[in-house]
């Protein structure tokens, strides 16, 4: 008697401290999903157990509950947004039901992004929320949310034939591996799913949804990361300084705390500027010598008038044309803060041309170029870019490809020095900065075959094998968003 009471406390003690952290369920531990009903529940909380800590893993699911589920994964995954408006058209089904709201907003959601109904598989005038679900019912649905597969092979599911009349549904979800049918390669349509099979469905889809996101070809990526800071353009010797470099020296230190720290307290008035700008401003006014510093931190602080921001952002440029004095990140730093004031792509592109042929090392030339297509990019001016514009850029990333270019023995040595990861980064950013292009300029299928064949290929270097699974959700994620544009 006492053993069983012991027994008893600690599988109680053993419910307490999971149910805090993560349901246990008692009828799963030796069912093939039962790593994949942990994943649903505990960390996307997908589905629900009961309450005698069972999932019942073999029980048959509804319609409705399925629909929920699609539904919470769109939400999790940002496809879907809480939409409650009008009503559903099905004679069964009301408020007072308790999937109803879940299942109104599925479908409002599933007619704003595809402009499609859920009547078109639950045909009639009842909806029969209570009714298993089917195998081919299910496909049907995720096959709305699914995303355009990279593979084309047809399916090779013995009970369904190339006449099937759900046929492209189910190659779409057989190329995404969402379904991949019974051991007997049966795909049995019309059987009902049971919890089990519908939680490995569920996972499928909800991994795949994540490329329907609204985050792949929104940016243009750069090598290295350029973060707001405040350079005094000159290597300044404080030794030998002179009245007019403290003060400037003193404004831009001011400009920075003020960035930073927001407001200058009480007895420290004496060690900053209270009126940088206006300081900048006079020592501009009275010719000082560090014209790209005072017109940089004028520009981006002061108050000017719309044609004197133009001026100061043409001089900048000017300035900047071959400029080998100021540091690379100090030319980011202009480059990048002269984006809304320039009104002159040409000039723009000359000058960033200009220094991508002066600059010293391969990975600034690839950011300079970078930063040259983000700027065309903002401006709408992609068109402007030649088809033989930084051939040596192409040829350096198709050496790094293993493909025969004719490049220097002096620059194959600089190129092989690279290390790993630079190498690796240079190969993949010029990939999907070019996909970029193609979709801003409508060159859908060529960019795709273009990244695709790059993609495949770096599959095979070994070497960069752990670099690419860090960036292959994002490769794969522009792949699909490019294909589903043709």
């Amino acid at each position: 008697m006492i053993k069983k009471i012991l027994i008893f406390i600690m599988i109680l003690t053993l419910l307490t401290v999971s149910a805090a952290a993560s349901t246990i369920y008692f009828d799963i531990q030796e069912h093939w999903a039962r790593d994949d009903i942990y994943w649903v529940t505990n960390e996307v909380n997908l589905y629900r157990g009961y309450g005698d800590y069972t999932f019942k893993p073999e029980k048959e699911i509804t319609r409705s509950e399925f629909i929920t589920v699609l539904y919470r994964s769109a939400v999790n995954q940002n496809i879907f947004t809480d939409d409650f408006s009008g009503v559903l058209e099905y004679s069964d089904m009301d408020i007072n039901n308790w999937s109803y709201s879940y299942i109104l907003s599925y479908e409002n959601n599933l007619n704003t992004i595809e402009n499609v109904s859920i009547s078109s598989i639950f045909t009639g005038e009842n909806f029969q929320p209570d009714k298993p679900i089917t195998r081919e019912e299910a496909a049907r649905l995720i096959a709305l949310l699914s995303t355009e597969p990279l593979k084309d092979d047809d399916y090779n599911f013995s009970d369904l034939d190339l006449n099937y009349r759900y046929y492209d549904e189910i190659k779409k979800l057989y190329n995404n591996d969402i379904i991949i049918g019974y051991s007997d390669r049966t795909f049995r349509p019309a059987q009902n799913i049971t919890r089990a099979e519908s939680v490995k469905l569920a996972k499928n889809i909800y991994k795949d949804m994540f490329y329907r996101q609204d985050i792949f070809l929104d940016k243009v990526n750069y090598i290295k990361t350029y973060e707001t800071f405040f350079p005094l353009f000159r290597n300044y010797d404080y030794s030998t300084t002179v009245a007019s470099d403290d003060s400037y020296i003193k404004a831009v230190s001011s400009l920075e705390y003020l960035n930073f720290g927001g407001h200058i307290y009480p007895g420290d008035e004496h060690l900053y500027d209270k009126e940088p700008v206006n300081t900048l401003t006079k020592l501009h006014n009275n010719e000082y010598d560090n014209l790209i510093g005072t017109k940089y931190y004028i520009l981006r602080y002061g108050k000017l008038e719309k044609n004197s921001r133009i001026k100061f952002t043409e001089t900048l440029l000017q300035l900047l044309y071959k400029n080998e004095e100021l540091s690379h990140r100090n030319k980011m730093l202009i480059l990048k803060s002269t984006f809304e004031y320039n009104k002159d792509p040409l000039l723009y592109s000359i000058v960033v041309d200009s220094l991508i042929e002066t600059a010293d090392k391969i990975v600034e030339k690839f950011d300079l170029y970078f930063l040259k297509l983000d700027y065309l990019r903002d401006k709408g001016k992609l068109n402007i870019l030649e088809e033989n514009e930084h051939l040596k850029l192409k040829a350096i990333v198709d050496h790094l490809m293993n493909k025969n270019v004719d490049l220097t023995e002096e620059e194959i040595l600089e190129i092989n020095n690279l290390k790993k990861e630079e190498k690796f980064n240079i190969i993949i950013y010029y990939k999907l900065n070019n996909s970029l292009i193609d979709y801003h300029m409508d060159n859908y299928e060529e960019g795709y075959k273009e990244l695709f064949q790059s993609y495949q290929k770096l599959k095979d270097f070994e070497e960069y094998e752990n670099l690419l699974l860090e960036k292959e959700r994002n490769i794969i994620g522009v792949l699909k968003k490019i294909k589903s544009m043709y």
